[in-house]
Protein backbone atom coordinates (compact mmCIF):
# COMPACT_ATOMS: atom_id res chain seq x y z
CA UNK A 1 0.00 0.00 0.00
CA UNK A 2 1.26 3.46 -0.86
CA UNK A 3 1.34 6.39 1.49
CA UNK A 4 1.59 10.10 0.69
CA UNK A 5 2.09 12.35 3.70
CA UNK A 6 3.76 15.49 5.03
CA UNK A 7 6.54 15.04 7.59
CA UNK A 8 6.58 18.20 9.75
CA UNK A 9 9.93 17.27 11.32
CA UNK A 10 11.69 17.46 7.95
CA UNK A 11 9.34 19.68 5.94
CA UNK A 12 9.17 17.01 3.24
CA UNK A 13 6.28 15.55 1.31
CA UNK A 14 6.90 11.80 1.41
CA UNK A 15 5.55 9.60 -1.36
CA UNK A 16 6.21 6.02 -0.22
CA UNK A 17 5.13 3.54 -2.88
CA UNK A 18 4.72 -0.18 -2.36
CA UNK A 19 3.50 -3.11 -4.39
CA UNK A 20 2.94 -2.79 -8.10
CA UNK A 21 3.24 0.52 -9.94
CA UNK A 22 1.50 1.68 -13.10
CA UNK A 23 1.19 5.07 -14.79
CA UNK A 24 -2.32 5.77 -13.48
CA UNK A 25 -1.28 5.04 -9.91
CA UNK A 26 1.88 7.13 -10.29
CA UNK A 27 -0.12 10.12 -11.57
CA UNK A 28 -2.67 9.66 -8.76
CA UNK A 29 0.20 9.88 -6.26
CA UNK A 30 1.42 13.09 -7.92
CA UNK A 31 -2.10 14.52 -7.56
CA UNK A 32 -2.25 13.50 -3.88
CA UNK A 33 1.16 15.08 -3.25
CA UNK A 34 -0.07 18.28 -4.93
CA UNK A 35 -3.08 18.39 -2.60
CA UNK A 36 -0.73 18.06 0.37
CA UNK A 37 1.54 20.75 -1.08
CA UNK A 38 -1.48 23.08 -1.12
CA UNK A 39 -2.21 22.29 2.53
CA UNK A 40 1.42 22.41 3.69
CA UNK A 41 2.75 25.34 1.69
CA UNK A 42 5.96 25.51 3.72
CA UNK A 43 7.13 22.10 2.47
CA UNK A 44 10.75 22.16 1.32
CA UNK A 45 10.98 19.14 -0.98
CA UNK A 46 9.55 15.82 -2.11
CA UNK A 47 10.96 12.39 -1.29
CA UNK A 48 9.70 9.56 -3.51
CA UNK A 49 10.53 6.19 -1.96
CA UNK A 50 10.37 3.31 -4.45
CA UNK A 51 12.19 0.73 -2.31
CA UNK A 52 9.02 -1.32 -1.70
CA UNK A 53 7.99 -1.54 -5.37
CA UNK A 54 8.31 -5.18 -6.35
CA UNK A 55 7.78 -4.97 -10.09
CA UNK A 56 10.25 -2.58 -11.67
CA UNK A 57 9.30 -3.18 -15.29
CA UNK A 58 5.73 -1.90 -15.11
CA UNK A 59 6.42 1.64 -16.30
CA UNK A 60 7.97 1.81 -19.74
CA UNK A 61 10.37 4.59 -20.67
CA UNK A 62 7.64 6.42 -22.65
CA UNK A 63 5.38 6.19 -19.57
CA UNK A 64 8.18 7.59 -17.40
CA UNK A 65 8.41 10.52 -19.82
CA UNK A 66 4.63 11.01 -19.62
CA UNK A 67 4.98 11.09 -15.83
CA UNK A 68 7.56 13.88 -16.16
CA UNK A 69 5.15 15.79 -18.41
CA UNK A 70 2.32 15.23 -15.89
CA UNK A 71 4.53 16.66 -13.13
CA UNK A 72 4.73 19.94 -15.05
CA UNK A 73 0.96 20.38 -14.56
CA UNK A 74 1.54 20.79 -10.81
CA UNK A 75 3.75 23.88 -10.41
CA UNK A 76 4.15 23.56 -6.63
CA UNK A 77 5.66 20.12 -7.08
CA UNK A 78 7.51 20.91 -10.29
CA UNK A 79 9.44 23.72 -8.58
CA UNK A 80 10.33 21.66 -5.49
CA UNK A 81 13.52 19.63 -5.23
CA UNK A 82 12.62 15.96 -5.55
CA UNK A 83 14.68 12.94 -4.49
CA UNK A 84 13.77 9.51 -5.84
CA UNK A 85 15.08 6.62 -3.72
CA UNK A 86 15.25 3.09 -5.11
CA UNK A 87 17.31 0.03 -4.35
CA UNK A 88 20.08 -0.65 -6.82
CA UNK A 89 18.52 -3.07 -9.24
CA UNK A 90 17.32 -3.06 -12.81
CA UNK A 91 14.61 -0.52 -11.91
CA UNK A 92 17.15 2.05 -10.75
CA UNK A 93 17.91 2.74 -14.40
CA UNK A 94 14.36 4.04 -14.70
CA UNK A 95 14.83 6.27 -11.65
CA UNK A 96 17.93 7.66 -13.36
CA UNK A 97 15.97 8.13 -16.59
CA UNK A 98 13.28 10.02 -14.64
CA UNK A 99 16.01 12.22 -13.14
CA UNK A 100 17.46 12.97 -16.56
CA UNK A 101 14.11 13.62 -18.28
CA UNK A 102 12.87 15.80 -15.41
CA UNK A 103 16.14 17.74 -15.27
CA UNK A 104 15.88 18.39 -19.01
CA UNK A 105 12.49 20.02 -18.30
CA UNK A 106 13.99 22.23 -15.57
CA UNK A 107 12.93 20.21 -12.52
CA UNK A 108 15.39 19.62 -9.66
CA UNK A 109 15.29 15.83 -9.42
CA UNK A 110 17.97 13.36 -8.28
CA UNK A 111 17.91 9.58 -8.05
CA UNK A 112 19.48 7.85 -5.05
CA UNK A 113 20.02 4.34 -3.73
CA UNK A 114 20.65 5.64 -0.19
CA UNK A 115 17.73 7.11 1.79
CA UNK A 116 19.98 9.18 4.08
CA UNK A 117 21.87 10.66 1.12
CA UNK A 118 18.54 11.61 -0.45
CA UNK A 119 17.29 13.39 2.67
CA UNK A 120 20.66 15.14 3.09
CA UNK A 121 20.49 16.42 -0.50
CA UNK A 122 16.94 17.67 0.09
CA UNK A 123 18.14 19.54 3.21
CA UNK A 124 20.88 21.17 1.13
CA UNK A 125 18.36 22.14 -1.55
CA UNK A 126 15.86 23.65 0.93
CA UNK A 127 15.50 27.41 0.71
CA UNK A 128 17.24 29.37 3.43
CA UNK A 129 14.89 30.64 6.12
CA UNK A 130 13.84 34.24 5.79
CA UNK A 131 15.48 36.35 8.46
CA UNK A 132 14.08 39.61 9.68
CA UNK A 133 16.45 42.54 9.59
CA UNK A 134 17.05 44.40 12.84
CA UNK A 135 15.15 47.64 13.15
Amino acid sequence: MSRVHFDPSTGLLIVALAGKLNLGRAIANVQEADRLAETHRAFTGVLVDLRQIYDTDVLSYPEMYRLVRALAQYPRLAKAPTAVVDVYRKGFEKAQFFESAASDKGHRVRAFVDYDAATEWLKEMAPAPVRELPR
